[in-house]
């Protein structure tokens, strides 16, 4: 059903006339699919549910009229028991039922997110793959096309398809999907989609570590929004900017384009940007040192994210409060953060979250004294990161190997470690990480003793486009 996406209305507590409450929330114009839930609850709690099943039953003839799309009502065994007894003659009324046995596997939430965004992570790394190969189909079938209306939803098609690709830690196939939704959308003069390409390049600038590019890009989709009116672009716009100022150690930048942000997304109800505004905010915070802060701003994320579904995000926040408890000394605490998150990440074949938990367990190694396994994971880090070009996660990882050198009174080696991770924080302009680096590495110079422990991941704040 090209360009359209499913609606869903959980039929809220006390509903008497649901044909009334849907026409109330979505109008009387045609639209995608109308997924309609909660019907058992009313049937099953309401005083008098004979209130709610007569206008079932006196209005079944309406819904077409009023309702011009698609309905489909979801039930469990017991609910559609009740409403055949309850509602006969509203029944009598469906086209189809189809049943889902219990033993299947948990289906997708009916989401147009899930489908549409790519990025949520309720995919699995096989359910992914199999939507890429879908994609890439789809897209080779139309991509000729000249007709607008077939360009417009070839774009949609190319942003998940991007999302998917970058996901899977695979930034070549993803940049190339985004370029090319770009080009449709100059064709088409649509400066929100342009935004939403623009936002998409940036966030794979920022992936690999390139901050001038990333930021270019991020300027452009600021621009766009802007010119589009479209509030909740210019929110995203400026919480990806707020990540490229922390990168570069500006703190102040950093917080202020974060609240600008989030308080756009209070404004819009926009409860996933919302997450990542107080995960970045987190992220300040636990920067200067205000750990409650830090941790109320995380948990908060978490509990968005959780609500949502969205599993990624929740990886994230998870890894994120192992950072907290790491810095609060609580070492068996941090990494059942970390492990948490590395088993959501695990499952949705995250490469780069991966690289990033794996980083994190050998901190927790390092400080504990275990060196040989705190080397391994590091290793192990960097090839994954080295594979996925992720400039900023490298330089993390030179420098942790570099202060494991240090440890074993490896001066020469250590030193190689902390010149490869300057070079990678120089090429990021992440001035404060280079001067760190080069204390470090005069020093070793003159034989002063190094005795710096990493510390865990600071935590994805980056929304990566339009993710939030």
């Amino acid at each position: 059903m090209l360009g359209v996406a499913p609606r869903v209305f959980e039929t809220p507590p006390g509903t008497v006339d649901l044909l009334q409450s849907v026409v109330e929330r979505f109008g009387t114009e045609p639209g995608g699919p109308l997924h309609v839930l909660g019907l058992e609850a009313i049937l099953s709690e309401a005083a008098d549910p004979n209130a709610f099943t007569f206008t079932l039953n006196l209005g079944r003839g309406l819904w077409r009229e009023r309702c011009p799309a698609p309905v489909v009502f979801w039930l469990t065994e017991f609910g559609e028991g009740l409403l055949s007894r309850l509602a006969p003659d509203f029944m009598d009324w469906r086209s189809d039922t189809i049943e889902f046995p219990s033993e299947a596997p948990d289906l997708l939430p009916i989401r147009s997110e899930v489908w549409r965004a790519g990025d949520d992570g309720r995919f699995s790394a096989e359910e992914r793959r199999r939507r890429v190969e879908e994609l890439e189909s789809r897209v080779a079938a139309y991509e000729s096309s000249e007709d607008p209306g077939t360009r417009s939803v070839l774009s949609d098609w190319l942003t998940e398809l991007g999302r998917h690709y970058l996901m899977l830690g695979e930034p070549e196939p993803s940049e190339a999907a985004f370029r090319k939704k770009i080009d449709i959308e100059e064709s088409l003069g649509r400066p929100y989609g342009m935004a939403v390409g623009y936002g998409d390049v940036g966030g794979l600038g920022l992936f690999r570590g390139d901050l001038v590019q990333a930021e270019a890009m991020y300027q452009k989709s600021l621009a766009l929004s802007e010119q589009a009116g479209d509030r909740g672009g210019i929110a995203v716009a400026l919480g990806n900017l707020g990540v490229i100022f922390h990168q570069r150690g500006d703190l102040p930048a950093a917080e202020a384009a974060f609240r600008q942000s989030l308080k756009i997304n209070e404004e819009l109800g926009h409860s996933q940007g919302m997450a990542a505004n107080y995960s970045s905010l987190g992220t300040i915070f636990l920067d200067r040192g205000d750990l409650d802060q830090a941790e109320a701003m995380y948990r908060q994320s978490l509990e968005i994210n959780e609500r949502l579904g969205r599993l990624r995000a929740s990886a994230a926040d998870y890894a994120s409060r192992g950072n907290v408890a790491f810095v609060r000394g609580d070492r068996t605490q941090a990494e059942a953060w970390y492990r948490k998150s590395m088993e959501i990440n695990e499952r949705l074949g995250d490469r780069a979250g991966l690289a990033d938990n794996i980083a994190n367990l050998g901190g927790i190694c390092l400080d504990r004294g275990d060196l040989t396994r705190a080397q391994n994971l590091y290793q192990i880090s960097l090839e994954l990161n080295e594979r996925l070009g992720r400039l900023e996660a490298l330089a993390r990882n030179h420098e942790a190997l570099g202060l494991i050198c240090v440890q074993r009174a490896d001066a020469a080696n250590a030193l190689e470690r902390f010149r490869s991770a300057r070079e990678h924080y120089r090429r990021l302009g992440a001035g404060p990480a280079v001067a760190r680096l080069q204390g470090r590495i005069a020093e070793i110079e003159r034989g002063a003793e190094v005795a710096l422990a990493p510390r865990g991941r600071t935590g994805d704040a980056s929304e990566e486009g339009r993710g939030a």
